[in-house]
């Protein structure tokens, strides 16, 4: 595939996992850089399967995903998590936290930051005084925030967030989107967002819709008040 201006590019992926179920049915998508591209649909369409898809947690049966320009080896695990470690920077619904550890050294452990970025990011996310405190001392939106955190840490190429403002208040839930944006704009990354939350739907640069394993580009009203 000839090269071009996308930091994600997602090209006919099949996913099936039962005869009567098909979650994703030839689902294609494009993330350019700078841009923030958000996938929502109701629980159960196959959003989180299309990142695990993504990043390589779940097999898909068939498709192509270019991640920076280049088509991922999902059968190569050196280069699979290399790409992992480098490109892309994941928050996950389930978070994937260790409950014995502090909120620094989750995050240092993951990217080679140093100490002010990562201070940097905390302050931002108003989870700076948790720095030294462990992850099973934190409540749920605060260990959201690590999470979202230690994605951003590693300035990734590509950010994936699976429903990144589920347990956050208004204010939190846009300053979390906003600094995605920031780190991305900064490093020409892409961002793409599985989630229900309208409130970030006027952030966004596109919004597609994910239905019956098939995914459709909606218009947005960048207009539309926060």
């Amino acid at each position: 595939m000839p090269k071009n201006n996308n930091m994600l590019k997602v090209n006919n992926i099949h996913k099936k996992y039962s005869n009567e179920a098909y979650p994703l049915q030839g689902v294609s998508l494009e993330v350019e850089p700078k841009q923030t591209a958000l996938i929502m649909g109701r629980s159960g369409s196959g959003k989180s399967t299309l990142i695990n898809c993504i990043c390589g947690i779940e097999n898909k049966d068939s498709g192509e995903v270019y991640i920076n320009n280049n088509l991922v080896d999902y059968t190569n695990n050196d280069a699979l998590n290399k790409i992992r470690k480098q490109d892309i920077g994941i928050v996950f619904q389930q978070y994937y936290l260790l409950s014995k550890t502090t909120v620094y050294n989750q995050i240092a452990l993951t990217c080679d930051a140093n100490e002010r970025d990562i201070d940097e990011i905390l302050k931002e996310l108003n989870i700076y005084e948790l720095k030294h405190k462990l992850i099973d001392e934190c409540s749920g939106g605060q260990q959201q925030r690590v999470c979202i955190a230690r994605a951003l840490s590693k300035k990734p190429k590509l950010i994936l967030a699976d429903e990144p403002t589920a347990n956050l208040d208004f204010n939190l839930a846009i300053t979390s989107i906003e600094l995605m944006q920031k780190i991305a704009k900064n490093m020409g990354s892409g961002v793409l967002i599985i989630t229900h939350d309208d409130r970030i739907v006027p952030l966004s640069d596109k919004v597609y819709h994910l239905e019956d394993g098939k995914l459709n580009l909606q218009k947005i009203n960048k207009k539309s008040a926060l």
